[in-house]
């Protein structure tokens, strides 16, 4: 769609920190950045020029917000260096405004605020994987319904105080209800 608007999409190859460095002023014109830099099973401290990748990724997208430029960042299944099981994240991380992720929510992004807020707006796309055929279930006609999108909105957990519990805001159950 950019390309039909009269805009233009370029791929670069940069195998070291020193060409990467060289396309910054390039990066830094992008109103739209992706972050598709490993895959989920990437462990470990980041190595070069992935490292710089990161770096250069969060360095662009402040400087435009700075100067009053719009520049998003889009993670592709989680910004680098986030634990999708956990949440966990080593640094540097991918700070994004966006991340579209597969088949179903990580994890991580539940039980994680900051992954969370690592994330931005947190998308799931559909793959052709229903989930009822985790469980082995098909229907009858072989056909799963059509797939979409889905935005997932956190919601945070709320913890209850001795004030809501003594207002009756707690559950009655088993030994020594007070109800």
């Amino acid at each position: 769609q950019a390309m039909a608007a009269g805009g233009s999409l370029e791929l670069f190859v940069a195998p070291t920190p020193e060409l990467l460095l060289r396309l910054r002023e390039r990066i830094a014109a992008g109103t739209v950045l992706v972050d598709a830099l490993l895959g989920s099973g990437a462990s470990g401290p980041l190595r070069e020029p992935i490292s710089t990748a990161v770096d250069l990724l969060n360095a662009s997208r402040a400087h435009a917000r700075a100067d009053g430029r719009p520049c998003a960042v889009v993670a592709v299944d989680a910004p680098t260096r986030i634990d999708q099981t956990g949440g966990s994240r080593s640094t540097p991380v991918v700070e994004a405004d966006v991340t579209v992720t597969f088949h179903r929510g990580k994890a991580g992004f539940a039980l994680d605020r900051e992954a969370r807020r690592l994330a931005g707006r947190y998308f799931v796309a559909p793959i052709g994987i229903p989930l009822e055929a985790e469980d082995g279930i098909v229907p009858a006609d072989g056909e799963y319904p059509p797939a979409r999108l889905t935005q997932v909105t956190w919601q945070e957990p709320v913890e209850r105080t001795d004030a809501a519990h003594r207002a009756g805001g707690g559950v009655p159950a088993g030994p020594g209800r007070t109800d």
